[in-house]
């Protein structure tokens, strides 16, 4: 069986460029256009914090992204966002626990759409005790804390060093509980000291979509480690 893994290089400088350029006030659409909804709920095992994230796009993903204005908004919780990133028109709500989270978006004056997403959703996944360093020179193994990976999910791989955010490895195939990463793919990255990021998404339907557009529900778990390059 061929394992399904990706291996990137990805700095945030170029994330920054590949963001789609167009975007769109909800108050220019012409009525009744839908909207794709997508909710993610990120949980940091590391600082016990939960962060919910709400995008929206004119029909799917390679639509304009929508900015939520007039009568549209997002609510998480029945609170509105905490932050609003203008670069990806991202709506964020953060809570210092592992909580449920109800995602209410009202899309004009008669019409919402509710989508929850429950904490028993998230799928553990923990960085082993005894990984401690990587190798820029050969492959080094991941065997991740947790079970092995189930229909609809990712894990994916990620080190900070310097200020610089490299996504080493994503993979996708079920039944499979470790990850293999060359060298090859840490050549941006010097020896010394960084820290390693080890996420586990689980993708889901939405409760409520608009003109079955589609849309999903992402629930995360993510850990991290400081690691030593050698």
């Amino acid at each position: 069986m061929v394992k399904k893994i990706i291996n990137l290089t990805v700095t945030v400088l170029i994330a920054f460029f590949a963001v789609s350029c167009n975007k769109v006030d909800s108050t220019d659409l012409i009525e009744n256009t839908p909207v794709f909804q997508r909710y993610k709920v990120e949980y940091h095992t590391y600082d016990n914090q939960s962060i919910a994230t709400a995008n929206f796009w004119v029909r799917n993903t390679g639509g304009s992204r929508i900015k939520l204005t007039g009568d549209s908004y997002i609510k998480f919780n029945n609170e509105k966002p905490n932050e609003y990133s203008s670069l990806f028109h991202d709506y964020i709500w953060k809570s210092n626990k592992r909580t449920d989270i109800k995602f209410t978006y009202q899309k004009d004056k008669n019409k919402s759409f509710n989508n929850d997403i429950y904490i028993d959703d998230m799928v553990p996944i923990s960085i082993p005790t005894n990984l401690d360093s990587f190798k820029l020179n050969g492959e080094t193994k991941i065997i991740w804390e947790g079970s092995p990976l189930g229909k609809n999910e990712t894990i994916t791989v990620t080190i900070n060093q310097a200020n610089k955010s490299t996504v080493i490895s994503r993979i996708y195939e079920e039944g499979i509980n470790e990850i293999k990463i060359d060298a090859l793919f840490l050549k941006e990255l010097n020896s010394g000291e960084a820290t390693l990021y080890l996420e586990r998404e689980k993708f889901h339907q939405l409760d409520t979509e608009d003109q079955n557009t589609g849309g999903e529900k992402i629930v995360s778990i993510k850990d991290k480690k400081t690691i030593i390059l050698i």
